[in-house]
């Protein structure tokens, strides 16, 4: 019997006013030696998170974010040039920002 493979994508939808909250977010500097800082629009709320992927969408790592933070230095230079993904998780939604380690 043959054998059908199919590309699948699950696309969720979030509520505009969580998508506006999430992306509260910018990366300085991008492009980046290594070392970048998050800065968020909005203090975070309690039990917010960052993750940090690959490019093949391998976790390098994920740390906890404190309640009312409005930035975080993140330093990826041990990984190596190339591009990153950071995401950021909380009660409002969640923001993703590509970085590039050149």
């Amino acid at each position: 019997d043959p054998i059908a493979v199919y590309d699948a994508c699950i696309v969720t939808s979030v509520p505009a006013p969580l998508q506006s909250k999430a992306r509260r977010v910018s990366i300085r500097p991008n492009p980046t030696t290594g070392s970048f800082t998050v800065e968020f629009t909005d203090p975070l709320a309690a039990d917010s998170f960052y993750s940090v992927y690959d490019a093949v969408g391998k976790l390098l790592f994920q740390r906890p974010l404190a309640t009312g933070q409005e930035s975080e230095e993140i330093d990826l230079s041990r990984f190596g040039k190339g591009t990153y993904l950071v995401r950021i998780t909380s009660r409002v939604g969640v923001c993703n920002e590509r970085v590039v380690v050149q």
